[in-house]
């Protein structure tokens, strides 16, 4: 304990008890302060904010009981704490200082160890809930905070939802207009489109989940890069899309008969599952063979027509007029 730090304020009109408490309280290098009635004691303990205060009952304008009420009702001094100094051994009167507010009392004529061993005892009790009323204080500021963060993530959420499921119907109308006009009849294009927009959402969706699980102070910077990054892959494939659905009334078209004679079974059973938009996984796992087989069959295939690139394959693949039963 820092004795240095504690201010004590001695009340009591008796000029020897002043003496005699301030001699062996300096002693122990606290900082003491006197007053000789009441009033005095008052008035200095608003003006110093004493840590703790020794009173006494007995005084010629008012009594250490008023001046420990007075104390108490104020809220600038009302968390003193007071020590009754009286030569009353009544225990109704040693209960009545109690009741007024004080914490302890000692009986005159004062012990010198008696009354160092209750200053201590109820300075340190004071230190330990001002620490206490501080880290709680403390807490409820980061409680604070951290509510406020979540407030601000929850309304970035929405916005960031709202944001993603505006540009979802934006992208699926222009997807089904575009489709119905140029390429109506082609289920492997329609499966191509869904799928990469399922994808492109179900990238952005778990992103944004990832950033939530996290709640990290700078959250909001992340929730607004992912905003920008979720409007650019959409951008992206709508330029994509129109990309592939332009090159389409360019591209030489093949009949399927023509295919089927070129290419083997095996072949032509995977170029149509992949107009359908399946993986190579789902290809094999539907023909029973492995996906390095379908990736040889891919290459035969580019080989037969004389393709050098996969886009230009999606493409042929992509003319085909499916019926829905043709590959079971």
């Amino acid at each position: 304990m820092t004795w240095q730090t504690h201010t004590l304020l001695i009340v009591d009109d008796n000029i020897n008890n002043l003496r005699f408490a301030m001699t062996h309280l300096k002693a122990y290098s606290y900082k003491v302060l006197t007053a000789s009635t009441g009033e005095d004691g008052i008035a200095r303990a608003k003006l110093t904010l004493p840590d703790l205060i020794l009173l006494d009952v007995m005084m010629p304008d008012i009594d250490g009981y008023e001046v420990c009420a007075r104390l108490k009702a104020n809220p600038t001094t009302q968390d003193i704490p007071i020590i009754f100094m009286t030569a009353i051994s009544d225990a109704s009167h040693k209960t009545r200082g109690l009741r007024e507010g004080a914490v302890d009392y000692v009986t005159k004529p004062v012990d010198e160890s008696e009354l160092l061993m209750r200053v201590r005892t109820h300075l340190e009790l004071r230190d330990l809930r001002l620490g206490a009323e501080r880290k709680v204080d403390s807490q409820k500021g980061e409680i604070v905070a951290l509510t406020q963060q979540i407030d601000r993530l929850r309304v970035e959420k929405e916005t960031l939802y709202e944001t993603i499921t505006a540009q979802t119907e934006q992208i699926n109308r222009w997807a089904q207009q575009t489709m119905q006009e140029r390429v109506r009849d082609n289920r492997g294009v329609q499966l191509f489109i869904r799928n990469q927009i399922q994808n492109r959402m179900s990238q952005a969706l778990q992103k944004l989940e990832a950033i939530q699980d996290r709640g990290q102070t700078a959250v909001s910077d992340e929730v607004q890069a992912l905003v920008g990054e979720t409007l650019s892959l959409f951008q992206e494939l709508e330029g994509e899309f129109k990309r592939l659905t332009d090159s389409l009334s360019d591209s030489p078209q093949m009949t399927r008969a023509e295919l089927y004679q070129t290419l083997s079974d095996r072949e032509y059973q995977t170029l149509v599952r992949m107009a359908r938009g399946q993986s190579n996984a789902v290809i094999a796992d539907k023909m029973g063979v492995t996906p390095a087989t379908i990736s040889t069959y891919l290459r035969r295939i580019k080989q037969k027509l004389e393709i050098t690139d996969g886009q230009t394959l999606l493409q042929v693949a992509f003319m085909l007029k499916l019926d829905d039963d043709e590959t079971g």
